[in-house]
């Protein structure tokens, strides 16, 4: 884990949903992978 990666309580995790800037409602799932090959960049 990175050092500035702020911990979150899994006890608040509900306060959050209900007053974050973000209007989420809920945890979500893992994004789908881009094996797009045209949608992906470069890594020179």
């Amino acid at each position: 884990m990175r050092p500035k990666v702020a911990k979150v309580n899994v006890a608040s995790m509900a306060a959050w949903c209900q007053a974050n800037p973000f209007n989420e409602h809920g945890p979500h799932g893992v994004r789908n992978l881009v094996v797009n090959p045209e949608l992906l960049s470069v890594i020179p």
